[in-house]
């Protein structure tokens, strides 16, 4: 399994992680998703056959937040 963590604008609350949390899990090929609104980071394991990052992005920026970094490990 990989892994991302990736850098947003500012998660203001715990419900806006949580809200934002909810919508990437339902993302096909990520496996677990933690977002932490005191840090704006997300981080993502998936497995990499499945994921479309483009789909992750667009999720993130429906939901009002800009990315601003992208780190793989």
């Amino acid at each position: 399994m990989n892994q991302c963590l990736i850098n947003t604008t500012r998660i203001p609350c715990r419900d806006c992680a949580i809200s934002l949390q909810d919508r990437l899990d339902e993302i096909e090929g990520i496996e677990i998703v933690k977002v932490d609104y005191e840090t704006d980071t997300i981080k993502i394991y998936y497995n990499t056959s499945n994921l479309d990052i483009e789909k992750l992005i667009n999720v993130i920026e429906e939901s009002g937040y800009r990315v601003k970094r992208i780190k793989y490990k």
